[in-house]
């Protein structure tokens, strides 16, 4: 969430008409409510703490950003946002690519890549057809693959096919 921050603040140099909202708690809130201060970012950054409902803030939201660490595994919240149709962009080197091929469902990056925060948030605020492309593809990958009521169907099929060959 640091390298976001850098990356926003340099966002926010180019376009006045943008927000950022951190959902979550955890360790790096302190620096991160320090960095938002230091950066001028206090009208422009709002940390929620946990959410209930993170729904509600994808549904208002362009673009879903989730700048992980190596090692910090596939987050329910990236799964949950593509559900929702939103673009992503997301890290690798966490789980992320099992789900997201980049430029069709979503945008990776490596981890720390501000530079790379920064353009491919731009060209989505600056996109919206790329924006709904890349989060109707999400959402698609989300009910083919993910969807639990399809992922009830495979296994009854499976389990089918084992009650057939053990007759």
């Amino acid at each position: 969430a640091l390298t976001l921050l850098d990356a926003f603040e340099k966002i926010t140099k180019l376009r006045n008409d943008v927000h950022l909202w951190i959902l979550g708690d955890g360790e790096l809130n302190d620096m991160m409510r320090e960095k938002i201060i230091s950066l001028g970012l206090e009208d422009k950054v709002t940390m929620t703490g946990l959410v209930d409902n993170p729904y509600d803030y994808f549904n208002i939201a362009d673009i879903c950003v989730f700048p992980s660490h190596e090692g910090d595994g596939l987050m329910g919240t990236v799964l949950e946002s593509m559900s929702a149709g939103k673009a992503i962009i997301a890290t690798t080197k966490n789980g992320n690519g099992d789900v997201i091929t980049s430029g069709v469902n979503g945008i990776l990056l490596e981890p720390r890549d501000e530079e790379g925060l920064v353009s491919s948030i731009l060209e989505l605020i600056d996109d919206e057809s790329k924006r709904k492309i890349l989060g109707n593809n999400a959402k698609e990958f989300i009910v083919k693959n993910v969807a639990w009521e399809k992922n009830i169907v495979k296994l009854s099929d499976i389990l089918e096919e084992i009650v057939h060959k053990t007759k």
